[in-house]
């Protein structure tokens, strides 16, 4: 099986900078796939993922994705990260069409206390695919 995760990302992508809520907040050149701490804020990063085998049948042909999304701001609390996260939750709400995709959800979301004048969130997803036999 292909592994599907860099569909999954564009599709999560696609979503985000589509939605006007998530795109009022924070501009679509600011949603992109990168590591550590951003220069601009706010900024959704796509953080690590992680692509599994699930044994759910003996064919062993569905694999289970995980993507972290990193929400940055530049303020000392957690509101606008929060605010954030909240909007593009929401945006995430239906599962993107996708070759496979049995399952899509939004697993949760951590609001972390960063040194300094940085808010952060962590939304994280997981999806189901299941793969051509």
């Amino acid at each position: 099986m292909i592994d599907p995760s860099l569909d999954l990302q564009a599709a999560i992508r696609e979503r985000l900078v589509n939605d006007a809520g998530v795109t009022a907040l924070v501009t679509p050149r600011a949603i992109r796939d990168g590591g550590g701490r951003p220069d601009d804020f706010p900024t959704i990063l796509f953080g690590p993922s992680q692509t599994v085998l699930e044994p759910i049948t003996f064919s062993r042909h569905h694999v289970r994705c995980f993507v972290d999304l990193h929400v940055w701001t530049r303020e000392v609390g957690t509101v606008m990260s929060k605010t954030i996260a909240a909007v593009a939750i929401n945006a995430l709400t239906v599962a993107p069409a996708l070759a496979g995709l049995l399952d899509f959800q939004v697993d949760g979301v951590r609001y972390l206390r960063d040194p300094g004048d940085l808010g952060h969130a962590v939304i994280s997803i997981s999806a189901l695919f299941e793969g051509a036999r």
